[in-house]
């Protein structure tokens, strides 16, 4: 199951936006989430969890996972964009050697680019498709194995195409 983003991007001069959950209630949370004129967030497994700034050495606007029963973060994550963004970049928090994402951006149901991410000891990951425009979609699949906490995921950065 994966975790819906819906990102409403305000109209207007603002050339970027950055998913900020700092204003949200940290720990384990039913969604849907909503972001004051940028995004909604719903997880189809019933819950995210929220980190603050600096949780757990989480920097930036904090980060969410899509939480399975099982408490781990090994969920599926989508981001469904309105309108179409540029430039978009984030970062994959607690990941170990078992965490492993391949990670998709879409326009519609064109596949534009795709990265394959790995974890290695609680290393911060850095996701970068910039230089991509056309963004309506980010497909985010988690293909831990073994025994595996999973990723959360903070720092999302993207510019507005519209």
């Amino acid at each position: 199951m994966s975790l819906l983003v819906f990102l409403v991007l305000a109209l207007g001069p603002a050339e970027s936006a950055t998913l900020d959950f700092g204003g949200f209630r940290k720990g384990p949370t039913p969604g849907p989430l909503e972001f004051p004129d940028v995004a909604t967030v719903q997880s189809a497994e019933g819950a995210l969890f929220v980190y603050g700034s600096g949780d757990f050495g989480i920097p930036g606007t904090g980060g969410v996972c899509a939480l399975r029963p099982d408490f781990s973060c090994t969920g599926d994550l989508s981001l469904l964009f309105i309108g179409p963004v540029s430039n978009l970049s984030f970062r994959g928090y607690f990941a170990q050697s078992s965490d492993t994402a391949l990670i998709t951006a879409y326009a519609g149901d064109q596949r534009l680019a795709t990265q394959l991410v790995s974890g290695n000891d609680s290393e911060v990951i850095d996701v970068d498709f910039g230089g991509i425009s056309g963004i309506t979609r980010l497909e985010v699949t988690d293909l831990s194995t073994g025994i595996s906490r999973g990723m959360a995921y903070g720092d999302f950065n993207f510019g507005n195409d519209q």
